[in-house]
């Protein structure tokens, strides 16, 4: 893109700026609010799982992301510290 210099004798000389678009510039649709509704028939927590009837489903898909999480170095398993007490989140336990 050129730009060119104008000057008339009394002003100095500014550059000529090209015409920006006047459209109004919209997202896409993909990127529109949206609300997602789920039925509720697949469980929230392991209790839950443990009482539908695709239990065993759920078991080897709980297990498969255990090996990976595992296999991937993700966490790292250490000892309690003497006077710590674990944080329980969910099974059996309030946090």
């Amino acid at each position: 893109m050129r730009v060119e210099a104008r000057a008339t004798k009394d002003e100095p000389a500014s550059p000529v700026l090209p015409r920006r678009c006047d459209r109004l510039i919209q997202p896409p649709e993909r990127y529109s609010p949206r609300l997602f509704f789920t039925d509720s028939s697949e469980p929230t927590n392991y209790d839950e799982a443990t009482q539908s009837k695709d239990f065993l489903d759920w078991q080897l898909a709980m297990e498969s992301e255990m090996n990976s999480i595992h296999a991937n170095h993700t966490w790292n398993l250490v000892e309690l510290p003497k006077n710590r007490k674990a944080l329980c989140w969910g099974v059996g336990g309030g946090a």
